[in-house]
């Protein structure tokens, strides 16, 4: 992974053409339906083009800013860690004052932890795991949690504990970013940068609150980066091993996660290609990998093992499903009841493989060429036209809201809270998050354009950066389409954003 650095332009070229595509649909484009869409998209779909323009002002004058302020060429660990902290108990008090018990997939997650962790039934539970087995892992992670903080000490379960650990796992995956950026470019500018954009669009956005594998996948993408990079391992082959199998832990936790580790592989096939002598070097770590491979397949069934569940391996929804989802033209290829309900009337895999490709195919048809463009336009526009990264809009997300009082709770209520659910403030809170994601698309966008000086140490980084994000990208336009899908991977953005700022925008310091 720390090998010769190639520019590869192939994954450059094709992310600029992607995100100059889908930025300009964000700005032009708009649904001719929309008072049957606009429920989908923040501010009903309008001020596309002047947040914008607020969002790229925004993000351009905040790097001056940094820029400006960074003229040192240390960065103090002691002051790093100590800022983390305080934000992190800003945060956790932030998230006490507004989270909520939310329904959707979250209560089935949640709920079955607290079955386990309590030794109650989980009966209730089997319908929904035999269909979404992925999210098994999770909920004994969250069972283990429930436990300590519960009944290991005659306690009840609370919900509070686990939003704690998220809150602590942001602190963390800031810190695993800020190392991933010094790693990229060796500027403390750049990483300074990084946690800034971190802090305003990842770090205060209330998805912290809500205990998910969305929240789970965006540390863990960011802790596979950091791993391939600027972890401090020792001996290479320990990276390799731990990066494998931390890889398949995740696909069991957000299969969206494993684009970083296909990244990686690509760029390093990209330099085999040059380098014929490189393939008989790929042998042991290929070797190393599948080890790690086979170790986190392992840790993962044995972490489900004696869950009470009756599960069967032939009943999950597996990605044929999600491809048919995508190409539903009706739903634009959000999560569709009635495809639900065509998956599960086929008991055998292979029979409900073989009917929702057939079924895919013949919507495609259905749709021909300009069809299918048009639905994979529309999908672009759910899942990057919003800041807020689809949040309140999920099932009846304010399902019980825990009776709180003080100015502290008032407030971030007001702003986090949709309208209907008396937010005052949350148009506006909408608006800045918006216009900030906005100006980060238009940033990282920019990163992929051709430079004229040579090719520096961050330049194999970057190539991992735009095959993540391509990949992303490709796999939402043609599968299940939403915008919280994207906030996994929101950190990704963040540090191709700075890219581009800092190939527009002159820096103070050259190098660190």
């Amino acid at each position: 992974m720390n090998s010769k650095c190639y520019s590869n332009r192939l994954a450059a070229w094709c992310w600029l053409l992607l995100s100059a595509t889908i930025i300009v649909i964000v700005a032009f484009c708009h649904f001719p339906d929309a008072a049957d869409w606009k429920w989908c998209l923040p501010l009903e779909g309008r001020y596309h083009i002047p947040m914008m323009v607020g969002g790229f002002v925004f993000v351009a004058i905040t790097s001056l800013f940094v820029f400006k302020c960074c003229r040192s060429e240390t960065l103090h660990r002691g002051r790093l860690w100590a800022i983390t902290a305080a934000l992190t108990c800003i945060q956790t008090l932030l998230v006490y004052s507004y989270y909520v018990h939310t329904d959707w997939d979250v209560q089935q997650v949640t709920g079955l932890a607290q079955a386990m962790a309590e030794g109650r039934s989980v009966e209730e539970f089997e319908s929904y795991f035999r269909w979404s087995p992925n999210n098994l892992l999770l909920s004994r992670l969250f069972a283990l949690v429930f436990f300590v903080t519960g009944p290991l000490w005659g306690l009840k379960t609370t919900l509070f504990p686990l939003l704690m650990l998220q809150c602590i796992g942001a602190g963390l995956t800031a810190l695993m970013l800020v190392q991933t950026a010094m790693h990229i470019w060796h500027r403390k500018d750049c990483a300074v940068l990084v946690y800034v954009l971190y802090t305003l669009l990842v770090w205060l956005s209330p998805w912290w609150s809500v205990p998910y594998s969305d929240i789970w996948g965006l540390m863990l993408s960011v802790l596979l980066l950091w791993m391939a990079t600027a972890a401090p391992f020792k001996r290479q082959w320990v990276r390799i091993f731990v990066f494998a199998a931390v890889s398949a832990l995740g696909y069991y936790i957000k299969p969206q996660t494993l684009f970083v580790g296909f990244a990686i592989v690509i760029v390093q096939l990209f330099d085999m290609l040059r380098n014929r002598d490189s393939i008989k070097k790929l042998l042991r770590p290929t070797g190393t990998a599948l080890g790690g491979i086979a170790a986190g397949v392992l840790l993962a069934h044995i972490a489900v093992a004696g869950c009470g569940l009756h599960l069967h391996t032939s009943k999950g929804l597996d990605a044929p499903h999600y491809l048919m989802m995508g190409a539903n033209y009706q739903s634009i290829g959000i999560y569709s009841a009635q495809d639900v309900d065509f998956s599960r009337s086929y008991p055998k895999k292979k029979e409900r493989h073989r009917a929702e490709m057939e079924e895919t195919m013949k919507r495609y048809k259905a749709l021909g060429p300009d069809g299918t463009l048009l639905l994979w336009g529309r999908k672009n526009l759910l899942n990057f036209s919003d800041g807020t990264f689809y949040w309140g809009r999920e099932g009846a997300f304010y399902k019980y809201v825990p009776e709180r009082d003080g100015w502290l709770s008032r407030l971030t209520r007001n702003v986090y809270y949709i309208r209907g659910e008396k937010g005052r403030w949350n148009d506006a809170w909408t608006t800045c998050a918006t216009s900030l994601w906005f100006g980060i698309m238009i940033f990282a966008m920019l990163a992929a354009l051709p430079r004229k000086r040579k090719a520096e140490s961050g330049e194999r980084a970057m190539d991992i950066l735009f095959w993540a994000l391509l990949m992303l990208t490709l796999f939402h336009t043609l599968c299940e389409a939403r915008a919280r899908y994207l906030f996994c991977f929101a950190p990704i953005f963040i540090l191709a954003a700075v890219e581009g700022i800092r190939r527009i925008i002159p820096a103070q310091n050259s190098e660190n």
